[in-house]
C-alpha cells in the first residue's frame, strides 16, 4: 500500500524512520532552492551608484530591492554532489508579486504564486511531490532580515566578477563564531539582483551554491505565469498557507508548549530569535528560529503506542546534504509520553546536534 508521508508519495516497505528523514530533508532542500529564488531574485532597475560600496550597503541594496523587478531566468542549485536546475519568472502586477518556478529535472512540475494563492501543477502521471503549506510559506512569503546579520557576521568586499554575463559585486559574510557557515553573494552591479550565492563550511569547502546561468530583465506577461494552469491533463491543487512576515516576536521564546508538557531550548547560537509562533500541524509541533540569514526548525512529534522509531539503531540518526543538516533524538515526558525531537537547519551538523542535545522536557 502506498501512502503520502511528508513530501513524496512513498511505499510502506520503507521504514518509518527512513520516511521521516526523507520527508523532512527533502522538504527543506526543495524549500531552500525555491526560497533562494524567491527571496533574492527580484530587484529594482537602477543606475550603478557612484558612492563607494560597503558590505552593509551592498547587502542592504540586495535586500531592499528584492520585490520590484520583472525578469525571467535560469538557475542551478547545487548541494553536496546533487545539482538541479530551474526556470523562474517574476512579475509585479499592480504592486503584487507573481511567481512561477519550473522544475527542469525529474518529474515535470511547477509552483505558481499568483499573489493570492499558491498552486502546485504536475504535468506527468508519475508520483509527485506533496509540498506542505508550512514549507511553501517559508519558500514564497518569508524574507530574510538582513538588518540583524551584523550582530553575528562580519562583512568583506571582494573583487568584482561576472555571473550569467553580468558584472557583479561580491561580498563575503563570515560568522563571528564556529556555529554557522560563511556566505559569498554576487550582486548584479547594475540592478542589485543576487545572481550567485555560495555557502562554505568551517574548513572553507564549498557545500552549497545557487547560481543564475541566464538572466533576462523584461516585462513578464500573464501568459508567462499561467500558461499551464488550464492544461486539461495537468494535476493541480491549491496550497493554503499562513502569511507569516519577518517581524520577530518581542521576546525570544525558547519554550514550546504541546498538550500537557513543555519543551525548552537550553542553548542556541547567539543571535537566533523566533521568526513565528510555534504551530501545531499534522500532529507535530514546529518552531523556527533565524539569525537574519541562517535558520533552523525544531519539530516535536508524539509517538504512538508500539512505534519502534526509537529503537537502538535509530537513536541519534543524523543526515547532511550540502548546507542542510538534520538530527533526531527521542525523549520521554514526566508522564512517560514518548516524543521524537528533530532539529533541521542551514547550520553545521555539530551545531544542529548541540541544539538537539539541549532541549529539555518538563
Amino acid at each position: 500500500m502506498n501512502r503520502s508521508y511528508g513530501l513524496a508519495t512513498v511505499n510502506d516497505t520503507l521504514t518509518s524512520q527512513q520516511l521521516y528523514f526523507n520527508s523532512k530533508l527533502a522538504k527543506l532542500l526543495t524549500a531552500a532552492a525555491l526560497w533562494l529564488c524567491a527571496a533574492f531574485s527580484s530587484a529594482a532597475l537602477a543606475e550603478v551608484s557612484e558612492v563607494a560600496d560597503s558590505p552593509e550597503s551592498l547587502i542592504q541594496r540586495m535586500s531592499e530591492q528584492s520585490q520590484q523587478l520583472e525578469f525571467e531566468g535560469l538557475f542551478t542549485y547545487e548541494r553536496g554532489s546533487h545539482s538541479s536546475s530551474y526556470r523562474y519568472f517574476h512579475q509585479v502586477a499592480n504592486g503584487v508579486e507573481r511567481q512561477r518556478l519550473v522544475f527542469l529535472d525529474g518529474v515535470r512540475q511547477e509552483l505558481i504564486n499568483d499573489g493570492y494563492a499558491i498552486k502546485c501543477i504536475h504535468l506527468d502521471e508519475q508520483s509527485f511531490f506533496d509540498l506542505r503549506a508550512s514549507e511553501v510559506d517559508k519558500i514564497l512569503t518569508v524574507r530574510k532580515d538582513f538588518t540583524r546579520v551584523w550582530q553575528v557576521y562580519e562583512g568583506e568586499l571582494l573583487d568584482q566578477s561576472r555571473v550569467a554575463d553580468r558584472l557583479v559585486k561580491r561580498v563575503k559574510l563570515s560568522p563571528k563564531d564556529q556555529h554557522r557557515f560563511s556566505y559569498i553573494f554576487a550582486v548584479d552591479a547594475e540592478t542589485g539582483l543576487m545572481l550567485n550565492m555560495q555557502v562554505f563550511d568551517q574548513a572553507g569547502e564549498l557545500v552549497e551554491q545557487f547560481r543564475y546561468v541566464l538572466i533576462e530583465y523584461k516585462d513578464i506577461v500573464d501568459q508567462d505565469i499561467t500558461q499551464n494552469l488550464r492544461q486539461a491533463s495537468a494535476k493541480q491543487y491549491d496550497l493554503h498557507i499562513d502569511h507569516v512576515g519577518v517581524k520577530l516576536a518581542d521576546k525570544t521564546d525558547s519554550r514550546l508548549q504541546l498538550d500537557n508538557y513543555q519543551l525548552q531550548l537550553l542553548w542556541q547560537p547567539t543571535g537566533f530569535q523566533s521568526t513565528l509562533q510555534p504551530t501545531v500541524k499534522y500532529q507535530a509541533m514546529q518552531s523556527t528560529y533565524s539569525d537574519g540569514l541562517s535558520s533552523f526548525s525544531v519539530f516535536v512529534e508524539p509517538m504512538a503506542e508500539g512505534d519502534v522509531r526509537d529503537s537502538a539503531e535509530a537513536k541519534g540518526m543524523s543526515m547532511v546534504n550540502g548546507g542542510t543538516a538534520v538530527t533526531t533524538r527521542f525523549v520521554a515526558t514526566p508522564s512517560a509520553q514518548r516524543l521524537q525531537l528533530t532539529v533541521v537547519g542551514e547550520l553545521p551538523l555539530a551545531t544542529i546536534k548541540q541544539i538537539a542535545n539541549n532541549i529539555m522536557v518538563r
